[in-house]
């Protein structure tokens, strides 16, 4: 049985051929191909004229892996065996090794294919994130050149409105105010969703006060529903607990996107914000929030790209806004294992729904804090010397104007950190107000200064960063510089003055 298949696989596979030192062939089996005695070998195939030399080798046996042989338009891969019998004589066993070949090329080309594609989607990646890096600093600069002239657009806005206007002059303020808002809200979105697509975005989980977001957003909205001439309703259980544990700021973030949404595309009706619970234990509760409005509607065609940036209702409908807040909205929901859904009826309205599980607070207790004395009050003879870093002259004056209504302050002016820095050293200042982006010396470089400085006086003075840089990035590089807080333009003045009194406050406290 054995001696069988041995046959069977030589008479498959092998051929043996006898040839002379010329290459003549003397003898063959014919097992492969029909060679006639008397011929060359290398009449046959050209490899073999690297036989004629084998002869005169030291190597009684060589061998040749691999050689392509035709047979009947077939491709054959053969491996050659050459063997020295005699001074004249040598014998040649040819192998047909064909399938193992292409077999092992099949092997290799796939491997090689797979090097190839991964090499192709590394150089892929490679472009995407140049792509991304790219439109990241162009996102981030644009950000920065649009909220520099808006900073000062609504600073001066601000300061107007506390002059005698008529009644169609504080129509065109507000106009301008609106306009303004909504452009900080386009460039927000932008660089929002910028830093989701680098995953740059962190969901947080801290506790918050349910409820007074939820009367933050009946109060806004209730103001602008009766603005626009429609309804506004909330729906919301007193039984869900006032303190949850979760990213308030990108719930509400999500929310306000839905109800701008429905405000956009309801022009008579009503807008109602409602919220259910689904499950509820002692430490987590599962809500369904749902903004149903009584609008435009969507149609069945318009739904399949509803979440999809910049897409809008396409009906001859014309709105303000950039189709931008539906895909944040699905984009945070997926970030927090949220659920965002969607019914709706052409002609009736929409109903928006985010289902969203949070943690309960075990501290239902409301935080009590104590109000603290104003800098008046604290040293009613003192007057606190403020420096301003900033090089733009505009923003300058809007500065200036706006310490004007607070004669509790002095304010001087520099128009880069080396300048504020020869000054710091000449006087002495309660805080340093500094803009990031300065020639010369900028913030940074002038808070690294201030904080190495061998003078107490002068390494604890307090800095409040005023900037139009926006990204979390540039803020958290920021505080780890040393700076205290973080403002970002344009920035009304409640809110600057705000800040300053309390990083002064800080300041003394922790001097004493």
């Amino acid at each position: 049985m054995l001696e069988k298949i041995k046959q069977e696989y030589f008479d498959r596979s092998t051929q043996i051929i006898l040839i002379d030192k010329e290459n003549k062939i003397l003898d063959s089996d014919h097992r492969l191909f029909k060679l006639k005695t008397g011929t060359y070998l290398h009449d046959f195939h050209a490899f073999f004229f690297t036989l004629l030399d084998a002869f005169e080798s030291d190597e009684k046996t060589q061998y040749f892996p691999s050689i392509k042989f035709e047979r009947e338009g077939e491709d054959l891969f053969l491996d050659v065996n050459f063997t020295r019998e005699s001074d004249d004589k040598a014998s040649i066993i040819l192998n047909d090794c064909t399938k193992y070949y292409k077999d092992l090329h099949q092997i290799y080309q796939i491997r090689n294919e797979s090097i190839l594609k991964y090499r192709i989607s590394e150089e892929n990646n490679r472009v995407l994130e140049e792509q991304r890096n790219f439109k990241n600093k162009f996102l981030s600069t644009i950000s920065h050149e649009i909220r520099t002239p808006i900073n000062a657009i609504k600073g001066f806005l601000e300061i107007l409105t506390l002059t005698e206007l008529s009644q169609e002059q504080l129509d065109l303020v507000n106009i301008i105010q609106n306009s303004s808002n909504n452009l900080i809200s386009l460039i927000d979105d932008l660089i929002d969703i910028s830093r989701i697509e680098a995953g740059k975005l962190k969901i947080d989980s801290k506790r918050f006060d349910f409820k007074a977001m939820i009367s933050a957003l009946e109060e806004t909205y209730s103001l602008k529903c009766r603005e626009k001439g429609i309804e506004f309703k909330l729906a919301i259980p007193k039984s869900i607990p006032q303190y949850l544990v979760g990213d308030d700021l990108r719930i509400n973030q999500i929310l306000i996107n839905l109800l701008e949404n429905a405000l956009k595309y309801t022009t008579s009706g009503y807008i109602e914000l409602r919220a259910n619970i689904k499950k509820q234990t002692s430490s987590t509760i599962d809500l369904k929030f749902e903004v149903q409005d009584t609008g435009y509607g969507i149609s069945d065609k318009e739904m399949e790209n509803i979440f999809i940036m910049f897409d809008r209702l396409k009906r001859g409908i014309n709105v303000e806004g950039s189709g931008l807040g539906l895909s944040i909205a699905k984009q945070l929901a997926d970030l927090m294992n949220a659920d965002i859904s969607v019914a709706s009826k052409v002609d009736e309205g929409s109903t928006f729904g985010l289902d969203i599980k949070l943690k309960i607070s075990h501290n239902q207790s409301k935080s009590r804090k104590r109000k603290s004395k104003s800098l008046t009050e604290l040293e009613p003879d003192k007057k606190f010397r403020i420096l301003m870093a900033e090089d733009i002259e505009i923003n300058q004056m809007l500065i200036m104007k706006m310490f004007r209504t607070h004669p509790e302050y002095s304010l001087d002016l520099a128009k880069n950190g080396e300048i504020a820095l020869r000054l710091i050293k000449e006087r002495e200042y309660d805080l340093i107000l500094a803009d990031l982006t300065m020639p010369i010396m900028d913030g940074l470089d002038l808070t690294h200064h201030i904080r190495t400085s061998e003078n107490p006086k002068i390494s604890k003075i307090p800095i409040v960063a005023l900037t139009a840089h926006a990204s979390n990035d540039e803020k958290e590089q920021t505080l780890a510089a040393g700076v205290n807080a973080y403002l970002v333009k344009p920035v009304n003045s409640a809110l600057l003055f705000e800040t300053v009194a309390e990083q002064i406050k800080k300041s003394k406290r922790s001097r004493k």
